[in-house]
């Protein structure tokens, strides 16, 4: 019973720290299928990010609730998370990181660069 708390309590730790660095916590099916989802199972991983239940999932996307739990067992293997907090952090900061190593617009000009 205390493992299960502790994976709990760590899962409820690693979200805590990505609210606490301030970053942006949406959640993009593009980036999350460019991470290995299906496109399908980055859309349900983002209303889980919304805090959808499975019922409300289900009827937002037009599926069936055994249909989400299935997409959900694939995001949790995928993900290597054992709940949805767990899901959720790993969406949060996959997306974070796939931001950052985005490369600039097209026609950007990077003022900071010429200046030097």
């Amino acid at each position: 019973m205390l493992q299960l708390a502790q994976v709990h309590l760590a899962d409820a730790h690693a979200l805590a720290r990505t609210l606490d660095a301030r970053g942006d916590d949406s959640v993009e099916p593009e980036l999350l299928t460019l991470a290995g989802l299906t496109p399908r199972e980055a859309e349900v991983l983002s209303w889980v990010n919304e805090g959808k239940s499975n019922h409300e999932i289900s009827m937002l996307l037009g599926i069936g609730l055994y249909t989400v739990k299935a997409h959900l067992g694939s995001i949790f293997d995928k993900t290597g998370s054992s709940n949805r907090l767990a899901a959720i952090v790993w969406a949060r900061e996959t997306c974070r990181r796939l931001r950052r190593q985005a490369p600039p617009p097209r026609g950007f000009v990077d003022v900071a660069a010429l200046v030097e």
